[in-house]
């Protein structure tokens, strides 16, 4: 079965027959792509009035209907007038189905970059009956924002651990290092309180990442109106920036001696980038100088600024058959499969 949304409809067909299975009346513009829940045969989506729609997909009817944002949200943030967005557009519900919950993520305005204290952008829906769940996610709103623009940001992933546990990985706001745009970390969040010792469900470890390959951890921050977007494999964790492509390995994820580590980081140009490899084993300084990236591979040689002239807001990296697969903000395509660089 495909699921998607249109207008104000979620619509199941079959991928064989391309034949309507059922079709679903939301009654308001659906702003985000379906997803599906196995373990209780549900379809997710997520309405422009901020209502999760849990779907039957034995019938297309709806399970539960929730309102997303309460009304402490409505009107914004207090301290600034202007501050009154919510939407759900270019995001889409993330499903963690061993525990049951949906995970909506919430585009907030630029305003609340500046009070990450009250930027509640991220909330968990109990897939039985669609009331909210782990209310303390304050992780924060970020992405790729300028000039009083703030997009979406990152969704979190899911990843299941072997014994069947759910742990979540995003980017959060906290440890200031300058100001509220030098705030964001790579964070794991376990959804139960009996997966990672001493942690509860809901709360946020900082997962140490030094972009510059540094070991003093004094680069160790994300830009919070840069905040990559995130995937993940196996105990690699990647984020996808609009300069670079970010990735660091998870060791002991499930135990309170978890550590982390630098794996190879792929940026756009480099004016020593080699035209046969494309990999640097030193630390990379971008073309037009400044920032400093650990070792890894560079996409140019002496572009400078191609991710300007070229823009799309959105990188992504993807494991899939045994390919690496990274697509930069200027559309590249990069595929890397086992072997020496």
């Amino acid at each position: 079965v495909v699921y998607y949304s249109m207008g104000n409809f979620v619509y199941a067909i079959n991928k064989q027959t391309m034949s309507q299975i059922w079709a679903y009346n939301a009654g308001a513009s659906v702003d985000t792509p379906p997803a599906y829940s196995a373990t209780r045969n549900l379809v997710v989506a997520v309405t422009s009035d901020l209502r999760v729609h849990g779907i039957r997909n034995s019938n297309g009817t709806a399970s539960w209907v929730s309102t997303v944002i309460s009304s402490r949200f409505q009107g914004g943030d207090p301290r600034d007038a202007n501050c009154n967005l919510a939407e759900v557009k270019n995001g889409w519900p993330v499903i963690a189905d061993t525990n049951g919950y949906a995970f909506i993520k919430l585009r907030k305005c630029w305003q609340e970059l500046w009070y990450p204290d009250t930027s509640d952008a991220l909330f968990g829906i109990n897939l039985e009956n669609g009331q909210r769940v782990l209310s303390n996610l304050r992780i924060g709103s970020g992405g790729y924002g300028d000039g009083g623009y703030m997009p979406i940001g990152p969704m979190p992933v899911i990843r299941r651990y072997p014994n069947g546990k759910e742990v979540m990985y995003t980017v959060f706001r906290g440890r200031q290092v300058v100001d509220p745009r030098w705030d964001s970390h790579f964070g794991q969040i376990p959804l139960d309180s009996n997966t990672i010792p001493g942690m509860s469900a809901g709360q946020i470890r900082e997962l140490l990442y030094d972009p510059t390959g540094a070991t003093n951890g004094a680069e160790s921050f994300l830009l919070t109106d840069e905040q990559p977007f995130v995937s993940m494999a196996g105990d690699y964790l990647f984020g996808a920036h609009w300069e670079t492509g970010h990735s660091l390995r998870i060791t002991n994820p499930l135990s309170s001696n978890i550590s982390t580590s630098n794996a190879d980081s792929i940026v756009s140009s480099a004016d020593n980038c080699p035209v046969d490899t494309h990999y640097i084993s030193t630390t990379i300084t971008r073309t037009g100088g400044g920032r400093l990236y650990s070792k890894g591979f560079c996409i140019y040689r002496g572009q400078e600024a191609v991710y300007d002239r070229y823009w799309s807001e959105h990188s992504v990296w993807t494991v899939s058959n045994g390919l690496i697969l990274y697509k930069s903000v200027d559309g590249a395509i990069v595929a890397l499969e086992s072997g020496n660089p």
